[in-house]
């Protein structure tokens, strides 16, 4: 089975899609929110009664998926959803940007291409947040800024990236990311950092009280970049304003991406202000520290390194493929995925083999 998924780069990559959440409408992500209290109550459930578990497996019958829908369970994240149509407008309706179906496709091919490219050669997901590369081809690596010398207009070639060039490394740099996290009329801190902070690092962040104006203040002199606009969410001017408690989890991490606008084209200033990409993950890992980073880049050399970021990537390859979030076993389940992942270092297909190994994935239980 391992070599059939090796041989299926949509398969790798839509595994792989599942754990980042890349879908251009960011539908469902409220959904997640509710599965990752719901993953953790079951874990600590399931962690208790492993004993019993080992001693006294319980009765399974192997039995066979049924219909398209039981096939399309688990949290699948289509590849194709990502390359949604978007057009960017400003605040009066008018369109700004579009992206063309060829350069949607593009983003597509380029985030494929790395993911596969680094499984089949024993990468691990972190490599993935730090990679001194990616595949382009002329149409895209014009649209990033970057040289198209020696590149087809068709085919993509493995391309890499300087420190200090004109484009940050690591896939949370992709047109695939950036489109996917972004508001239709600006980029989105709030929604990039979500992204990093419960699909990356499977942190929770509560939701907004009910009824809570949400809407931001108009762009002004003061606020003349998305970066000062946001800041108004972890720095109200109101000091009895509920914002701060979860937007400092999300807006300093998202801070980091703004070296791209809304649509992942590289960007020096805004509205003639200089960009400043630097960044800080709050109460990153389980020391609970704050991790500074200067730009993108610096911050995927973070992620790459966290154990966070490994078991993580782990639970949702696992909720992708099961096809649910907690059950009575579970914390037996991913323990032994976790232990079969670090004997592999980590790597994709270390952790991919753990999961497809484990009984819950080779059994299923027969309905009561």
């Amino acid at each position: 089975m391992i070599t059939a998924l090796a041989n299926n780069e949509l398969e790798i990559a839509s595994l792989a899609y599942s754990t980042l959440s890349i879908a251009v409408e960011n539908a469902g992500m409220d959904d997640m929110r509710v599965i990752s209290d719901n993953f953790q109550d079951g874990y600590e459930g399931g962690a208790k009664v492993c004993a019993d578990y080992q001693n006294h497996p319980p009765s399974v019958t192997e039995t066979g998926y049924t219909s398209s829908q039981d096939q399309a369970s688990g949290g699948n994240l289509p590849l194709d959803q990502m390359t949604a149509t978007v057009t960017q407008s400003d605040t009066s309706g008018n369109t700004v940007y579009m992206l063309t179906d060829t350069q949607r496709a593009d983003m597509m091919s380029e985030t494929t291409n790395l993911i596969v490219d680094t499984f089949n050669n024993g990468g691990t997901v972190g490599d993935l947040f730090s990679a001194d590369h990616s595949f382009l081809n002329q149409e895209l690596a014009q649209f990033y800024g970057i040289s198209t010398n020696g590149l087809s207009a068709s085919s993509f070639s493995k391309v890499s990236y300087p420190m200090g060039g004109p484009r940050d490394r690591g896939i949370l740099a992709h047109g695939s990311i950036l489109n996917g996290y972004s508001r239709p009329d600006i980029s989105s801190p709030t929604q990039r950092g979500h992204l990093v902070r419960s699909r990356i690092l499977c942190q929770d962040v509560p939701p907004p009280p009910p009824n809570l104006n949400t809407k931001l203040s108009d762009p002004t002199t003061a606020t003349p970049t998305t970066r000062a606009q946001y800041e108004q969410h972890v720095h109200p001017s109101d000091p009895t304003s509920p914002c701060p408690a979860c937007h400092t989890l999300m807006d300093p991490i998202g801070f980091g991406f703004e070296a791209y606008d809304g649509f992942g084209r590289h960007r020096t200033t805004q509205n003639g202000t200089a960009i400043d990409p630097s960044n800080v993950i709050k109460q990153a890992g389980t020391t609970g520290m704050d991790v500074s980073n200067a730009d993108l880049t610096g911050m995927g050399q973070y992620l790459a390194t966290s154990d966070d970021v490994k078991a993580c990537s782990a639970r949702y390859w696992a909720y992708f493929a099961y096809g649910d979030a907690s059950w009575d076993e579970d914390g037996c389940t991913y323990d032994s995925i976790r232990t079969a992942a670090k004997a592999g270092n980590y790597s994709m297909k270390s952790v991919l083999t753990a999961i497809v190994h484990a009984p819950h994935f080779t059994t299923r239980v027969q309905d009561k």
